[in-house]
């Protein structure tokens, strides 16, 4: 593993290292946050549509299961950092439109600079705007622009927790109001699926089951050890309970 580049001027994430590392598959480009791998991509451009983080992997199988017969069309990832996440989604989707909300603005220069945004904006299909998630999405709750996304991922960490005021009542009530009645939310949590270390999920589960009328959860590595700590994709569908919909 070689360090490319190392930032420690972020208001948001104090140290930023991108790394370039080989295996069998070819050369991955990574982007780590204080020690913890955030977002890689593959440098071979024929492979560079293809998720590299177990994670990501796992999250573009629980969206094409929970969308086998409906590809979203608009979709909003909150959380950026080298945009794995949207870039297998716009290889897979070719008629989505993909919006990003990154906190860092540090986050889009490193994404210009190493990992192709520009190619990603090509065609007009991703936008890339610098915002707090939780601001905006409460902005266009109250400009009324309701029912607008097929797709919604909460994506956004700092180092291996996921952003707290992602995972609050309020903002799955704001999801709930963006989101179209036949779209699904996401969320990647770092997480157990069961014993002492579980609560993150449980926790969250219990949030989402007062807007969603189910939820489901896909650990990344389904064969681990359950009360090990892992990433874990949570899906809720576009069910709301009646008392939410007010």
């Amino acid at each position: 593993m070689s360090v490319i580049e190392t930032f420690e001027n972020s208001e948001f994430n104090p140290h930023i290292e991108i790394v370039e590392q080989e295996d069998e598959r070819g050369v991955a480009r990574m982007l780590f946050v204080d020690d913890i791998c955030q977002s890689a991509l593959w440098l071979d451009p024929a492979l560079r549509g293809e998720p590299v983080l177990k994670y990501a992997r796992r999250m573009r199988e629980v969206v094409s299961r929970e969308f086998k017969d409906r590809p979203p069309k608009e979709i909003l990832v909150m959380g950026g950092a080298g945009l794995e996440v949207p870039r297998f989604l716009l290889r897979d989707l070719p008629d989505a439109h993909i919006t990003v909300v990154e906190l860092d603005p540090l986050m889009e220069e490193i994404a210009e600079k190493y990992f192709f945004l520009e190619d990603l904006r090509y065609g007009g299909r991703l936008t890339l705007t610098i915002d707090d998630a939780s601001l905006f999405m409460e902005k266009l709750v109250y400009q009324g622009e309701h029912d607008r996304y097929d797709l919604i991922i909460g994506d956004a960490f700092c180092g291996i927790r996921a952003e707290i005021a992602l995972l609050t009542d309020k903002a799955c009530a704001h999801v709930r109001k963006l989101m179209t009645d036949q779209g699904a939310y996401l969320i990647n949590l770092v997480t157990a699926i069961s014993g002492s270390d579980s609560w993150p999920l449980l926790m969250e589960r219990d949030i989402l089951l007062r807007f969603f009328g189910a939820v489901r959860a896909y650990p990344a590595t389904p064969d681990q050890d359950q009360e090990k700590v892992q990433n874990v994709i949570m899906a809720s569908d576009g069910y709301a309970h009646q008392e939410n919909e007010n």
